[in-house]
C-alpha cells in the first residue's frame, strides 16, 4: 500500500505540475490499486485481531480496533479537503509517511502469527510473561510426541 501510494502521489504532483494527460491516468489506476490493497488489509486486520487476543477478550480486542478504525475515517473525512485545499498534492506525503511507519511498526512489533494453532497462539498471549515461552516451547505443547532438542555450541578459536 505504501508504495501504491507512493506512485499515487508522484504522479498526482506531475498532473499538477505539467498537465500531462498520462500522469492523471496513472493517478486513475493508483486509486484503484490501492483501494483495491486497502480493502484487502482492511479484512485481514480482523482476521488477524480474532487470531491474537485471547477467546475472553477478543471481542473487546474487535470493538476497540472497530472505534480506532470508524475515528480515523471520522477525521479523514473532515481534515483531508481542507488539506488538500491547502497545499494539493503535498498533503498525499503525509500519509506517505503514515503508511511507511505503520508498515515499519507491523513488520517490527506484531508477533508472526503463521504456523501456530489458535491455541497455541493463545497460550502465548495468556501466560504472565510471554517472552519466556520460545517456538519449541509452543511446538511441544501443540504435540503428544516428545521432540529432540539439539544444543549448538560455539568454540572460539584460539
Amino acid at each position: 500500500m505504501t508504495i501504491v501510494f507512493a506512485c499515487w502521489t508522484g504522479a498526482s504532483a506531475d498532473y499538477a505540475n505539467t498537465k500531462n494527460k498520462d500522469a492523471g491516468a496513472a493517478v486513475v489506476a493508483m486509486i484503484f490499486v490501492y483501494y483495491w490493497a486497502y480493502t484487502l488489509m482492511h479484512s485481514l486486520t480482523y482476521i488477524y485481531i480474532t487470531e491474537v487476543f485471547p477467546f475472553v477478550i477478543r471481542a473487546k480486542g474487535v470493538g476497540v480496533t472497530q472505534t480506532f478504525t470508524r475515528a480515523a475515517s471520522a477525521f479523514n473525512i473532515f481534515v483531508n479537503p481542507i488539506g488538500l485545499d491547502g497545499i494539493g498534492w503535498k498533503y498525499y506525503i503525509v500519509y506517505v509517511v503514515w503508511l511507511a511507519i505503520e508498515s515499519l511498526i507491523i513488520y517490527f512489533v506484531y508477533p508472526e502469527t503463521k504456523g501456530p494453532s489458535l491455541e497455541e497462539l493463545s497460550q502465548l498471549f495468556e501466560d504472565e510473561n510471554p517472552l519466556s515461552k520460545g517456538r519449541l516451547d509452543l511446538e511441544r505443547q501443540g504435540s503428544n510426541e516428545e521432540k529432540p532438542v539439539t544444543t549448538l555450541e560455539e568454540v572460539a578459536k584460539a
